[in-house]
């Protein structure tokens, strides 16, 4: 059975379609006035559920820190959650999937150098 649910991508939902043990994937990089973000995610279908790995992060100003995590979202939770904004007809027939946190972390250079 394919997996299909919705993702915010690039300021707006996209829907996404994984066969039984497909993995998808999705980076982005974008320099700004004060250094630059980056932006990736993957996700898989695994047999039950869909499992996701994240990492958000950048540098500027006050040095680099970056944010990962892994979730999952069983296949019958894909479609529970209702948007934020469900007047926006841009968000028309979109629930967003159910996600369950399995690991989070984040690393602040600056912070780690002063020793925290």
């Amino acid at each position: 059975m394919n997996a299909r649910f919705w993702v915010f991508v690039n300021g707006g939902p996209v829907k996404l379609t994984l066969k039984p043990g497909q993995s998808l994937s999705r980076s982005k990089w974008q320099r700004h006035e004060e250094g630059y973000s980056t932006e990736e995610e993957t996700w898989t279908h695994d047999t039950d559920c869909v499992r996701r790995e994240w990492s958000f992060g950048g540098c500027d100003c006050d040095g680099s820190l970056e944010r990962y995590g892994k979730d999952y979202c069983w296949l019958n939770d894909l479609w529970v959650l209702e948007p934020y904004s469900a007047d926006d007809p841009n968000y028309q027939g979109v629930r967003w999937p159910d996600w369950q946190e399995e690991d989070r972390g984040q690393r602040d250079l600056y912070a780690e150098m002063a020793g925290y």
